[in-house]
């Protein structure tokens, strides 16, 4: 097995059920069959001062439980064994991060919506995950369907010149799933560098592709990218550079960018952000 799918030990699945749940939990058993999975389930507090707290706080808690149940049995129904059922109390991104950081979880499945949704109407919890979740993020979109698609993995770059540590997690997948590895980038390179780059790869024993999108900006790019791997089994990107909040002092967040937002709203593909 891959380095890197060999490494991803603990798995937490942030329990959203969707309508296509059962293509998502498949794919990413697929993706990580030797994984604990923790399915974790968010019940939002309500302040005490709400004379219907009682009340509200059964309603979450069973809707919570659902989730995790639902995403637990179809985890079992592929043949997982390896599940942690938790349910968490409170703001969704401060459990989640807390959670992560105390059980020592490698990566996190996130679904942006229930149901298919504009741009302008993600999650704004899934938005504040992504944000400051600083381990690599899997994100299913409700238009991922599992049906059709090919054995290919593909890596999507800004640039040739970041790309050793993501080229290896591309390598284990694209080995695990016996698939092709395409390589996309929107800027050119000199003749000796993609030389130099199509021999590195000839040397993994990977079929691969290597293509470069002409593009003017990176809304053209994002829309190029999504016809061109529209098919695959996973898209592989690096997450924008973290920055330094003015409100956080020295803590660190992810500005979540508009090409980001685009694939997170409209991608057929699973997304790996690293």
């Amino acid at each position: 097995m891959g380095t890197y799918v060999s490494s991803v030990r603990s798995i937490g699945f942030y329990a959203i059920v969707s309508d296509n749940i059962d293509d998502i939990v498949r794919h990413a058993y697929m993706l990580f069959p030797q994984a604990y999975f923790h399915v974790i389930g968010v019940m939002h507090k309500l302040k005490s001062r709400h004379h219907y707290t009682s009340l509200y706080a059964d309603i979450m808690h069973k809707l919570a439980k659902d989730s995790v149940l639902t995403i637990s049995t179809k985890l079992r129904s592929q043949g997982c064994d390896r599940i942690r059922e938790v349910i968490l109390e409170g703001r969704p991104i401060k459990v989640i991060t807390t959670y992560i950081k105390h059980n020592a979880i490698d990566a996190l499945i996130v679904v942006t919506s229930s149901k298919p949704s504009a741009v302008e109407t993600i999650s704004p919890t899934i938005q504040q995950i992504i944000s400051s979740v600083k381990i690599p993020i899997l994100v299913y979109t409700p238009f991922f369907r599992f049906q059709g698609k090919e054995r290919v993995v593909t890596l999507a770059l800004q640039s040739l010149s970041h790309i050793d540590g993501n080229l290896s997690i591309a390598f284990s997948l694209a080995k695990c799933l016996n698939a092709q590895l395409e390589i996309i980038t929107m800027r050119r390179v000199s003749k000796v560098q993609l030389e130099k780059f199509r021999r590195y790869l000839l040397r993994s024993n990977i079929v691969f592709g290597l293509n470069i999108i002409e593009s003017s900006s990176m809304d053209e790019f994002v829309s190029k990218l999504l016809k061109i791997c529209s098919d695959s089994l996973i898209l592989i990107t690096k997450r924008h550079e973290r920055g330094v909040s003015r409100l956080l002092g020295i803590l660190g967040f992810h500005r979540i960018e508009g090409y980001e937002k685009i694939l997170m709203s409209l991608s057929p593909v699973p997304i790996l952000f690293i």
